[in-house]
């Protein structure tokens, strides 16, 4: 699986702008719940991504669809490591370390080179 393919596509969807710094502390605990993908309005509509306080990850594709993609995840200073399988096949899997930037209460976003344009924005879902 590559993430030119499926896995950026389902991983991150459409990259947008991103926001404005704030002085949240990124920790472990911090990345914890379910984030949209895209825009804060989409986290029903939209692939979303879960971190877990196991380490495992997860990613939905969109409206309720059954998860489509699972793995591992850790956090390494501002660096998060994804080490993800799309759910059709899981003996193969790829690793995403993306920097984490402009970091905010409820938003962060993904910076690496295999994403759709670069970056990524995830919002936190209530």
């Amino acid at each position: 699986m590559a993430w030119g393919r499926t896995t950026a596509a389902v991983l991150l969807g459409m990259a947008l702008g991103s926001g404005a710094a704030a002085d949240t502390t990124l920790t472990r605990e911090y990345f914890i719940g379910f984030w949209g993908i895209g825009g804060s309005d989409e986290c029903l509509t939209r692939d979303t991504m879960s971190f877990y306080d196991s380490g495992a990850w997860a990613v939905t594709n969109g409206g309720g669809n059954p998860v489509e993609a699972i793995g591992l995840w850790q956090l390494d200073g501002t660096t998060v490591k994804i080490i993800a399988s799309d759910i059709e096949s899981t003996a193969q899997f790829d690793i995403l370390e993306a920097q984490i930037s402009d970091v905010t209460v409820d938003s962060f976003t993904m910076v690496a080179e295999p994403l759709q344009g670069g970056k990524a924005p995830l919002y936190r879902c209530s």
